[in-house]
């Protein structure tokens, strides 16, 4: 299991396009989050439940983001299965980020 430290460096998002002003941090949810990270679909996080959470100004837009425990350990790992307590589907994901981390 990997430290949130590890969850907080993670980035899902690999930023793509223009980010500015990005904070990100671990925060327990006081109501149910939408879990929007790229390695799977999209799916709800419960009340209660540590979460990473990411705000940044996205080309011009301010954006929020919240990204479940099992998103963020799959994401840090790659390891083509489908995360443990995660309801999305990850293979073309996958094949893409693998693509795009091989190309770098």
């Amino acid at each position: 299991m990997s430290t949130e430290k590890a969850f907080i460096k993670f980035d899902p998002y690999m930023d793509e396009c223009d980010v500015r002003h990005k904070q990100v941090k671990m925060v327990t949810t006081r109501t149910e989050q939408t879990c929007f990270c790229p390695v799977g679909k999209v799916h709800p996080i419960p009340v209660g439940t540590r979460a990473r959470f990411e705000k940044a100004l996205v080309e011009g837009a301010w954006q929020r983001y919240y990204t479940c425990i099992a998103c963020c350990e799959y994401g840090l790992t790659f390891d083509h299965k489908a995360p443990q307590g995660c309801k999305g589907h990850h293979s073309d994901l996958c094949k893409r980020t693998d693509a795009a981390l091989e190309a770098k």
